[in-house]
């Protein structure tokens, strides 16, 4: 295995898989029933099991990253519509351009090994929060 396969972005190739692989995962299951609207669903008998039949049916049009993005850009959008009063994203003034940041690593030992360049001074600050 290569050092960074473990969180490497997925492919179009693999993304019905390991979402399949998701949707039957005990933990995933429970995040994802507690993070709904059905939250009070948790102690009920078999609801993993159900949650789960129907997770998998959801994804099973799901084929590649762009098909799971638009879904989750959705899900995502009515979370912060519903569950918070607003979000906000600052300091993108502070990006200078794209140069600076690769800069910051470069590929010096090999293919699938990165080593941090931090010659630069320029520390970018970005943050992003929900209330």
């Amino acid at each position: 295995m290569k050092r960074f396969d473990s969180i490497r972005p997925y492919t179009d190739s693999e993304v019905q898989s390991v979402l399949q692989e998701l949707s039957t995962n005990k933990d995933v299951v429970k995040a994802f029933i507690s993070a709904s609207k059905y939250s009070y669903l948790t102690k009920a008998p078999f609801s993993s099991l159900i949650v789960s039949k129907v997770l998998q049916s959801k994804i099973k049009d799901i084929h590649t990253i762009k098909d799971y993005q638009s879904i989750f850009e959705n899900l995502v959008s009515n979370m912060i519509d519903t569950k918070t009063s607003g979000f906000t994203c600052n300091g993108f003034e502070n990006i200078v351009s794209l140069d600076v940041y690769s800069s910051v690593y470069s590929n010096t030992i090999g293919d699938d090994q990165f080593t941090p360049n931090f010659n630069s001074d320029y520390t970018p600050k970005i943050t992003a929060s929900y209330f």
